[in-house]
């Protein structure tokens, strides 16, 4: 029974799959499993222009986790609209908004609403924003595992090419290869993160090609902290301008943990460039770069990685590459223990002039 229940979920690996098919039927349930809302604001924008297109007024219900809207939302599903003939009902920060509905506190109201769920009018549609990588399996049995489900995903290195061009086909413009790999190198690889990048590209520049200049100069202004440069200029050993860069930091809207996260990839290709290096010596290229997972580099960006790479491994030691891991381990614990809330960006500049003091030492 639970595996035929299963089957009856239709999922999406990207917000693309769904919108790119504008004769698709609608679902009247849909979950999607995202830490940042920009795929849901696409399914949102489509479901807009489906029902639009449709000719019929519709009205909308907007949940955002207030006070009293878990209770609300029975009675907006299971009762009629006045004014209009459908409903589109959108739920933001689900995992806030379900959590009571979720508990043993409330296990009537589940039942009920699991029970009626079943039978709610065809002309009523859900979109739920769950903000997180995955929903619990309860929330799923809510809806009786009738659903269609967007999962945001990050892509493997094999597949960040095709599924930016895939985007880029999609909305009909281009990228020279130089701008495909910086923005390969400096977005983060999910579906979200791509197409969000490309509609501002759109929106500052209303181009059908870009080229690198565009990417650097929009998307990663140098005016505005980046934590892109601040990694460059720390596996540059270059301690003036990351200070210098660093004073554009701001505690209240920046992120602290994203740096860190860019700072450990870094340091973990360095770590296994060193071993390849050693073991393969410099001849073996594609296994170098198949080890890494820049296979789906351009060769111009395969030949400046790999001139990077040597050069940091000889900058980064035993003794600089032991103590930088343990740095980020500190941060990442102190940042989502929430140990310390005052003054972080102060232990982690502390910290990197301390690794900075070892590279000067070699």
């Amino acid at each position: 029974m639970a595996e035929s229940l299963k089957k009856e979920i239709k999922e999406f690996r990207s917000s693309l799959e769904v919108t790119s098919k504008p004769g698709s039927v609608l679902s009247p349930v849909f979950i999607c499993c995202s830490e940042n809302s920009f795929e849901f604001d696409q399914i949102i924008d489509f479901y807009k222009k489906r029902l639009s297109e449709q000719g019929e007024p519709f009205e909308v219900v907007v949940f955002v986790s207030e006070p009293g809207d878990a209770e609300k939302l029975f009675s907006e599903i299971f009762n009629l609209s006045m004014f209009s003939s459908k409903k589109l009902i959108i739920i933001k920060s689900g995992s806030d908004f379900f959590k009571p509905l979720l508990t043993s506190a409330k296990k009537e109201y589940f039942d009920n609403f699991k029970r009626s769920i079943s039978g709610f009018q065809d002309n009523t549609f859900i979109l739920i924003h769950y903000d997180a990588k995955d929903a619990p399996q309860k929330l799923y049995s809510m809806f009786n595992n009738k659903f269609s489900l967007l999962k945001s995903k990050n892509f493997y290195p094999d597949e960040t090419r095709r599924k930016l061009e895939e985007i880029l086909e999609s909305e009909k413009i281009s990228f020279d290869p130089a701008a495909i790999d910086e923005f390969i190198h400096k977005t983060p690889p999910n579906t979200g993160a791509y197409s969000r990048n490309i509609k501002k590209l759109q929106s500052y520049l209303g181009k059908k090609h870009y080229v690198i200049d565009d990417i650097k100069e929009i998307l990663f202004n140098t005016n505005e902290y980046n934590p892109f440069n601040l990694a460059d200029l720390v596996f540059k050993n270059n301690k003036h301008e990351f200070l210098k860069e660093f004073s554009k930091f701001r505690p209240e809207s920046d992120s602290l943990l994203s740096l860190l996260t860019i700072l450990l990839n870094r340091l973990d290709e360095i770590r296994k460039a060193k071993i390849i290096f050693k073991r393969l010596g410099d001849n073996d290229d594609s296994k170098f770069f198949e080890i890494l997972g820049f296979t789906s580099y351009s060769e111009a960006r395969k030949k400046f990685t790999k001139s990077r790479l040597k050069k940091e491994t000889r900058w980064f030691n035993d003794k600089s590459i032991e103590f930088f891991y343990d740095f980020l381990i500190e941060m990442n614990i102190r940042i989502k223990s929430g140990s310390i809330r005052e003054g972080l960006d102060f232990v982690f500049i502390r910290n990197i002039e301390k690794l900075f003091l070892l590279l000067a030492e070699g």
